[in-house]
């Protein structure tokens, strides 16, 4: 009997490359898993483009999304929802962050809480103890391979590759490189979150919000507010670099 799979669909091009791979070369059945987990912090252009690929390619990708008990001690769990049910501001990282505090990038448990974890649960609900995970990780980020299954990292794919094969398609996902499905993620690069907050001034809001609420930053070394005032040190600003994220591809 084949093992059960978990395809993790993160609603970037590579991910959405290596889910068509999946069904096109070994095929899908009962015990494949499409699975995008949603945090309420998505570009809108990632929703639509793993609506679109669901569509176009008539793939039954599950939306899921965290559900939070705020008080500690207490079990979490998930609900299923869809294209027009997904939150859109922000609730399940929300309560993630009234409930355990602001991630930061050493302690990054955004995508644990609100991604694998919530998948894991959704995977445990249908009855399975074992399964095979795959993830859209290319041959050209050895760094971030960990104990999963990489069939682009195994077939040599990289980034050249889903680029070009983009290019051919009559859709793409509308985003930027250094835009990112997570629309302010703090684990993105100063210059690529200033870049952000220069294309739409309006979602640093939520962000700074959260560091108001907690009295605390998402970035150890400035605040969201002082991203947004240009205020951070000339030092900082060429020193922080990208930190890789199951959320991006």
């Amino acid at each position: 009997m084949r093992e059960p799979l978990l395809i993790s669909f993160s609603g970037g091009r590579t991910s959405a490359f290596m889910t068509k791979f999946i069904i096109e070369h070994y095929g899908k059945n009962a015990d494949t898993h499409i699975l995008f987990a949603n945090t309420g912090k998505e570009n809108e252009e990632t929703l639509v483009f793993v609506n679109e690929c669901s569509k176009r390619w008539d793939m039954p990708i599950i939306w899921l999304e965290s559900v939070l008990s705020e008080k500690k001690g207490e079990g979490n769990n998930f609900k299923i929802v869809d294209f027009d049910t997904a939150s859109r501001n922000g609730e399940p990282f929300e309560r993630l962050i009234r409930k355990y505090g602001l991630p930061n990038r050493m302690n990054r448990f955004c995508s644990g809480k609100l991604k694998i974890e919530v998948m894991e649960k959704y995977m445990k609900s249908l009855g399975y103890k074992k399964w095979k995970t795959a993830i859209g990780i290319r041959a050209d980020e050895p760094d971030r391979i960990r104990d999963k299954w990489y069939p682009l990292f195994e077939l040599g794919v990289t980034k050249s590759t889903i680029n070009a094969f983009w290019q051919k398609q009559d859709f793409d996902l509308g985003l930027k490189d250094y835009q990112g499905n997570c629309d302010l993620c703090h684990l993105k690069s100063i210059h690529k979150r200033k870049r952000c907050i220069e294309d739409n001034p309006k979602i640093a809001d939520w962000w700074i919000e959260m560091e108001d609420l907690r009295q605390s930053t998402f970035d150890m070394k400035h605040s969201v507010r002082e991203l947004v005032n240009g205020t951070i040190s000339q030092t900082n600003l060429l020193s922080q670099l990208d930190v890789s994220c199951i959320c991006v591809d």
